[in-house]
This record gives C-alpha cells, structure tokens and sequence, in this order.
C-alpha cells in the first residue's frame, strides 16, 4: 500500500465516479453488451482451487413473453452463430 496522498478528482477520474463495479460477458468471444443485451446481475461459484465452476445471469431485454421468442437480433447471432 503507498502512502501517497491522492484528490478526490484524480480517484474519481481513475474509478469513473465510483460507479458500481461491471462485468464483460462474452459468449463465442462477443460482448453481450456490444450487442444491446443488459444483464441484470451475475454469479460466479469457486471452487477450492479458486477456478470457477459455474456462472449464472440474468438478461432482462431479449425475449417477449407473448410471443415466447428471444426479441434481440445481437443475442439471437450470438447464440446460434458458428464458432
């Protein structure tokens, strides 16, 4: 740890704003965010050797409920696209 003495408007500017921590979910090595797809939240289990072993989340914009179908054309190319 430095002892450094640090502004407010430095940390701020380093930390945009002290905006809540985000994450970068790629799928097939697209970012889902590229693709118009916002994701309400996200878990991820370790395991002992500090490896993950399963990660969860949520989309909130990418399927309609009347219809039953995924609505995002980014999420449907990602998803069904070749490798």
């Amino acid at each position: 740890m430095d002892k450094k003495q640090y502004k407010i408007s430095e940390l701020s500017k380093k930390y945009k704003d002290f905006s809540v921590p985000t994450q970068v979910i790629k799928i097939k090595g697209k970012d889902l965010s590229s693709a118009g797809i916002v994701v309400s939240s996200l878990s991820v289990e370790l395991g002992i050797k500090q490896s993950a072993n399963s990660c969860t989340f949520d989309i909130l914009n990418a399927y309609d409920l009347k219809t039953g179908l995924l609505t995002k054309t980014g999420l449907i190319n990602i998803l069904f696209s070749e490798i």
